[in-house]
């Protein structure tokens, strides 16, 4: 006798129970994003939480002086949109899919419903944005005190996602100029140490792209006192 099909779950919400699990999901929407499209805008409206399975989102803010500030990342397993859907404010920044992303679309007025009907889902989400609070204000510091060399080493080690056709490499599908932005540092600067980086045998430089070679020589380079939820979206590197 055939099984039943288990239905598709969110990892954002794979640690609720399976009940919760299913009220979420038959409120969720499927949702996917090309590399480079657009979310939602700074000072725009967020109609919905998104919970994406696949890809990575960087949040950005375009300064009235024309410099672009990345303010965060989102990768699998993890919820956006859940400050401005809990304040019911506009969007902090612009939100961005940096890769090709697959996941799951929540409309405003399903999280609320599932915050008062769905037992764990409200924790769950207080929980997203405590983390998501602690990892700004280290990413503050993190800019303000960090070497300039470390937080390059740090951006790609968060940045990189496994090739499709071989998981086992890592690539950081952006450019020198992405990254300047995501380090607050200079095109020089950047483009210098990616150079060394590659003599070094640690990195191999592509078309708008690097491959990471050795990824422990760039932890390596991290100060000990590094916040450990920096290094939360390289986890499994």
């Amino acid at each position: 006798m055939n099984q039943p099909e288990a239905l598709p779950v969110a990892r954002f919400i794979a640690d609720l129970p399976a009940a919760s699990q299913t009220a979420i999901m038959g409120l969720a929407e499927a949702w996917q994003a090309a590399p480079g499209e657009r979310i939602f805008r700074h000072q725009g409206p967020v109609p919905a939480l998104w919970m994406l399975d696949r890809g990575q989102v960087r949040f950005q803010y375009d300064t009235p002086a024309g410099r672009t500030i990345v303010t965060g990342l989102a990768g699998p397993g993890h919820c956006f949109g859940d400050i401005e859907i809990t304040e019911g404010f506009p969007a902090l920044s612009d939100a961005l899919a940096s890769t090709a992303c697959q996941g799951w679309r929540l409309p405003r007025a399903a999280v609320l419903e599932a915050m008062e009907q769905v037992p764990g889902f409200s924790r769950l989400l207080i929980t997203g944005l405590a983390r998501s609070l602690r990892l700004r204000h280290q990413m503050y510091l993190h800019t303000l005190l960090q070497p300039a060399d470390q937080r390059l080493a740090l951006a790609l080690l968060n940045l990189a996602e496994p090739c499709a056709d071989d998981p086992a490499r890592l690539v950081v599908a952006v450019t020198q100029d992405a990254l300047t932005e995501f380090t607050g540092t200079s095109r020089q600067f950047v483009s210098k140490h990616i150079s060394l980086w590659a003599e070094r045998g640690w990195i191999t430089t592509g078309y708008r792209s690097l491959e990471i070679l050795a990824p422990g020589r760039l932890r390596e380079l991290l100060d000990a006192a590094t916040d450990p939820i920096l290094l939360a979206m390289m986890a499994n590197r």
